[in-house]
């Protein structure tokens, strides 16, 4: 290999392997990025095994021991990998994949809000679930899209809970979703200021007009409107859909 393909196939892993580590949080997903240098890695080595080969065997041959090391490595990868690639539905390989995060709820959670508010309305999910925001097309109540910051035992956190919950305050949306997964939240203390607020601001100025509740990676009890009368928890993985009691400005102390 030339000194300049060399430098750049260098340069570019390197740059690949950086992108994963911002924040130095390594969820599964973020390694994606590493995945278009992996696959030029893997035809670097194809065709220095060819290269190698060629020194002592025809070159005809040599292309095929080649490209029959890269088949047989994709044959194994495929076969051990054929359900999660060609059969299992989107909805089971991200419960699969992601156990009780509430990815495969939150579609038909951001239909009931598309359908409830108008597009100018905002909406405020307690939790890290900033995909109900995208499904919904619905902008946030708040900056903090996030909550894994505010849990974190750092300086900034409580003046970050202070900031979510003037401004999910300020908005009033008309909508709140809550989040009791507890990989939306990550919580170190569970009676940091913003859980506690949580719960007072949304039983004193909301009701309850949806859940969906997780039981098992199969199982997901949904409830919504008149159907949250006979609803009972059964397990602590849920997301909660609350709509305001009223349009006048309520704010509670947490």
């Amino acid at each position: 290999w030339s000194r300049r393909t060399r430098i750049l196939l260098t340069v570019f892993l390197i740059t690949s392997i950086v992108s994963v580590c911002p924040g130095f949080y390594f969820r599964e997903h973020y390694f994606i990025l590493l995945v278009p240098a992996a696959g030029l890695f893997c035809g670097v080595a194809v065709v220095s095994i060819h290269r190698l080969l060629k020194q002592i065997i025809p070159g005809t041959a040599a292309r095929a021991v080649a490209a029959g090391v890269f088949a047989v490595a994709v044959g194994v990868y495929v076969a051990n990998e054929w359900e999660y690639l060609f059969s299992m539905p989107p909805n089971e390989l991200s419960r699969a994949r992601y156990g009780s995060n509430p990815f495969v709820e939150a579609p038909e959670i951001a239909r009931y809000i598309q359908a409830h508010t108008d597009r100018e309305e905002r909406i405020a999910v307690l939790g890290s679930e900033p995909e109900i925001y995208f499904y919904a097309n619905r902008k946030s109540a708040t900056g903090y899209i996030y909550t894994y910051a505010l849990m974190e035992q750092q300086k900034y956190s409580p003046r970050m809970q202070d900031e979510m919950i003037d401004q999910v305050t300020a908005a009033h949306p008309k909508y709140v979703i809550f989040v009791t997964v507890p990989t939306s939240w990550l919580p170190q203390n569970p009676k940091e200021k913003i859980l506690t607020w949580s719960e007072a601001y949304i039983n004193q100025c909301y009701s309850m007009v949806g859940a969906a509740e997780i039981l098992s990676e199969n199982q997901v009890r949904w409830f919504w409107d008149a159907e949250i009368a006979g609803y009972k928890p059964q397990s602590p993985y849920a997301v909660y859909t609350f709509k305001r009691k009223s349009d006048a400005p309520c704010a509670v102390t947490g």
